[in-house]
């Protein structure tokens, strides 16, 4: 009687499940990411008046 040989399986057959795996971390973390920066954001995102040491013309655009 003679018996088949089952061909060697080569682990590069994961390998799209370890990219896809990857992907699925990255998405992963940035959420925590954004979650974390959402719930600590203090609400103001700006000052309403610059700052004492800054004059106004230097906060608007230069002339063209």
């Amino acid at each position: 009687m003679t018996s088949i040989a089952l061909p060697v399986r080569s682990a590069w057959r994961f390998y799209p499940w370890f990219i896809a795996g990857g992907l699925g971390f990255v998405i992963v973390v940035n959420m925590v990411m954004v979650y974390i920066a959402l719930s600590t954001f203090p609400g103001v995102a700006a000052v309403d008046k610059p700052p004492a040491n800054v004059s106004a013309h230097k906060m608007t655009a230069p002339p063209k």
